[in-house]
């Protein structure tokens, strides 16, 4: 089963997401992953020492302790609001210039 998921083309993926997602009305914003998993959403320090193992996430700074993933997808959840906030506001704001695509 994971070499069936590992050899998914990540573009096919998305597309299959955002088909969906447009499909039931459901928003998708993209967000760039790098570093997420190193960054510690607490404080923000970002360090490859944070990552003591595949799974456990220790930030060096602060000490915040969790899974590995459920760091990361604290990171990913944060930039996306961060991303979908400025996306209402720049299309609030640009009323002659096209409006930026939500994929």
């Amino acid at each position: 089963m994971r070499w069936l998921l590992g050899n998914w083309a990540f573009l096919q993926l998305r597309q299959f997401i955002a088909y969906k997602a447009e499909a039931t009305g459901v928003p998708v914003v993209l967000v760039d992953p790098r570093n997420t998993s190193r960054t510690c959403s607490v404080c923000g320090h970002c360090a490859r020492e944070n990552r003591k193992s595949q799974s456990q996430f220790h930030c060096q700074q602060c000490g915040f302790e969790a899974n590995a993933d459920f760091n990361a997808a604290r990171n990913l959840k944060a930039r996306g609001e961060c991303s979908d906030a400025l996306l209402c506001r720049l299309e609030g704001h640009a009323s002659n210039q096209a409006q930026a695509p939500v994929l």
